[in-house]
């Protein structure tokens, strides 16, 4: 070491027992560049910065959204259980009913009758209300639920390029402070939707065709809603949080393994990515509709088909794209 730093003679060590080494002994897999050292080390230290960064930028992301699950899910439990209340209409009636239904029925007994009216028209007029709360708050957790798959599978892939995983965390970020956290998220939307926007994954099939991969929730509508044309394919796994996969089928004829692949890509960017085989809807991107007044990425869609897909065969794809 002494000789070493008498002579300058440094190169740097990766496979080292620490992170990194400057005196190395190895010269036959480790050439010495002591003139490249500064150069490596700060392509090191730029490197070990983006990955701590990242790390931070999804640690915040896992923070917020357990947070805003947790609270949602305190709401439609409360919701849930005011609906259940309602069920004691009948028993109201029947009592109002039997109050009434003496021969000479007393002035109380009216005026109680009368209470038990009042309070089951109220209750009839809550129902509808509370039903549209519980929808609102059961779109809402799924919502969140496809932010986590969305952030768990940014996490997973190593192979892609940091800036470009930093930037989809940034977006994955915005998005869920601006839909789940604003009290006037119709505003921040409509902000939301002028903001440039990253691309969403390609993948390119045998026959030539473009698969397209959104990674939260703006790309799953610029993909499936904007950008879709007359003959491309929408697929998606099953009553499954998960990505928009569309299979740019108007540029060409789409071949059986096309359409595997396609059901493969849907597959892996879902939470069932875990099993060995997941059940994919496909239907024409004609068929799919935004749902009015939800989150970006939320939509319906009439018929389809049924595929099945198989996560580790898309995870194969996405690297030998990257």
């Amino acid at each position: 070491w002494l000789t070493k730093v008498q002579k300058e003679d440094f190169s740097l060590n990766l496979k080292g027992p620490t992170s990194y080494q400057v005196f190395n002994f190895d010269k036959d897999n480790f050439p010495n560049e002591t003139n490249k050292l500064g150069i490596y080390l700060g392509d090191y230290y730029h490197h070990h910065n983006e990955v701590k960064h990242i790390k931070n930028v999804s640690r915040k992301i896992e923070q917020l959204l357990t947070s805003i699950n947790e609270n949602e899910c305190k709401s439609l439990v409360k919701q849930e259980k005011l609906f259940k209340g309602i069920d004691e209409i009948k028993s109201l009636k029947d009592k109002a009913d039997q109050l009434i239904s003496t021969a000479y029925p007393k002035k109380a007994q009216i005026e109680e009758a009368q209470k038990l009216y009042q309070k089951i028209k109220k209750l009839r007029r809550s129902k509808e209300i509370i039903k549209e709360r519980i929808c609102h708050h059961q779109k809402r957790i799924r919502a969140i639920q496809n932010s986590e798959v969305f952030l768990e599978l940014l996490m997973k892939n190593t192979q892609e390029d940091q800036n470009k995983t930093l930037r989809l965390l940034q977006e994955l970020r915005q998005e869920v402070e601006d839909f789940f956290t604003s009290p006037d998220s119709s505003k921040k939307i409509q902000r939301i939707r002028k903001t440039e926007l990253s691309k969403p994954l390609e993948v390119i099939t045998p026959s030539g065709l473009v698969i397209q991969v959104g990674r939260n929730h703006r790309q799953n509508d610029w993909i499936s809603i904007k950008k879709a044309r007359s003959g491309d394919l929408w697929f998606h796994a099953q009553e499954c949080p998960g990505s928009h996969v569309v299979l740019k089928a108007s540029a060409g004829t789409a071949e059986a393994l096309d359409l595997q692949i396609a059901a493969d890509l849907a597959s892996f960017f879902s939470r069932a990515k875990g099993n060995n085989r997941v059940p994919v809807v496909a239907a024409p991107t004609e068929q799919i509709k935004r749902v009015q007044g939800a989150n970006p990425g939320t939509v319906t869609h009439r018929g389809g088909k049924v595929f099945w897909g198989e996560p580790e065969r898309g995870q194969e794809y996405v690297r030998q794209s990257n």
